[in-house]
């Protein structure tokens, strides 16, 4: 099985971010708006991966890689925790 390319699966993680975003976001479901912070964060966490990349600026990326990942870990243990 071919290796997936990280800077692509990067860049489907950033095309998910649109000024329109917050708008998806059902108020009345506390597990959409607890969810939110966590997602926006990751969300950002790999724009800035990108940003940084793009500029050739790949080792000061690596804070902002491990936040993504932290929050994104987090995320799938708060949906195991419902779901499990």
């Amino acid at each position: 099985m071919a290796e997936a390319d990280p800077s692509d699966c990067l860049s489907r993680l950033e095309n998910l971010i649109t000024d329109n975003l917050h708008t998806r976001i059902d108020p009345a479901n506390h597990a959409s708006m607890i969810g939110w912070g966590p997602s926006f964060n990751v969300a950002h966490q790999i724009r800035a991966v990108l940003t940084l990349h793009h500029a050739g600026a790949c080792v000061a990326a690596s804070l902002n890689r491990r936040s993504a990942l932290t929050y994104a870990i987090t995320l799938r243990w708060c949906v195991d925790q419902v779901t499990g």
